[in-house]
């Protein structure tokens, strides 16, 4: 009598495990080839690179050199003329040098990719103007667990004036700064172990968003005000914060920069969850294509105390 119920769950787990590894017979999915462009592109540069390569179905394996496009052709258009044709070098790069540095804020930007063997890929976009901001301070034993809370850390804070006149997406990032470095000897060979500060950062404000390469803060909110943020540190306990050597890397983003960072970061959360995540679709400027071509003004920034 003692075997039945056994038996029962025996055969239910059995039939979970035929459920969970059966083999699906899904029929391949034809896909239109398209360019995919990647270019990512300061005002202050003194050389463009971009990436083209080809998309491919997910039944598909190719290795890195397979996805790339050689022989495409490259026209960037600032507002309207004609500025730079780039073509593949003898290295296989898509690389053109500049005379000085690109600038162009807030003008209108063009780029346009085409090859024999592909549809003419476009793309249309903005190079944003640097919105500086009015004071970057740091701030000792900041509360950031809200009213009763004990929770401290070292922040940066940022005191935004935000012009009412244009929308403005801006993304934060901390560079970190080597405050210890150990020589570790074993036998013949000799390591360094180097510490940095901070290790992380965060914010606890609702408006600013994770994105794949920095905080994001979309203007949407605060639109002609001034607004202020605090950028949280963890890291090691230091006795004496290397405040002068502290640099932020504020950028001022387009609105297709932003998209795509807050999608990409989405997509690589959700890839943790495997075969149950919800699907994410990664976000695209590119007409006709896929990718992205972002343009921003980016500055280093030191901390006051």
């Amino acid at each position: 009598m003692k075997i039945f119920p056994f038996l029962i769950v025996a055969s239910l787990l059995t039939g979970c495990t035929d459920f969970f590894i059966q083999e699906l017979d899904i029929p391949r999915q034809d896909v239109d080839n398209q360019l995919v462009i990647h270019g990512f592109v300061n005002d202050t540069d003194d050389s463009i690179e971009m990436v083209i390569g080809k998309n491919w179905s997910v039944d598909e394996e190719l290795d890195e050199a397979e996805s790339k496009i050689n022989q495409a052709k490259i026209s960037i258009f600032q507002s309207g003329n004609l500025k730079y044709e780039i073509e593949q070098d003898p290295q296989g790069k898509y690389l053109k040098k500049l005379s000085s540095m690109l600038g162009g804020a807030g003008e209108d930007w063009r780029i346009e990719v085409t090859h024999p063997d592909y549809d003419k890929a476009v793309v249309n976009t903005v190079m944003p103007r640097m919105v500086f901001p009015k004071s970057v301070r740091f701030i000792e034993g900041y509360n950031f667990g809200g009213v009763g809370s004990f929770e401290e850390a070292n922040a940066i804070e940022i005191t935004i004036d935000d012009p009412g006149d244009q929308e403005n997406y801006y993304e934060v990032r901390l560079l970190t700064v080597v405050i210890d470095q150990e020589e570790l000897i074993f036998g013949t060979d000799t390591f360094y172990v180097e510490t940095y500060y901070p290790d992380n950062y965060f914010s606890d404000d609702p408006i600013i968003e994770r994105g794949t390469s920095g905080l994001l803060i979309p203007d949407d909110s605060f639109n002609g005000k001034e607004r202020v943020f605090y950028i949280v540190m963890t890291g090691q306990k230091v006795e004496d914060i290397p405040v002068d050597k502290l640099k932020v890397e504020w950028n001022c983003v387009s609105r297709d920069h932003y998209q795509y960072s807050k999608s990409l970061q989405k997509y690589q959360r959700s890839s943790n969850f495997g075969f149950f995540a919800e699907p994410i679709g990664i976000y695209t400027n590119v007409e006709n294509g896929l990718g992205l071509v972002s343009f921003k003004a980016s500055r280093i920034l030191d901390v006051a105390e």
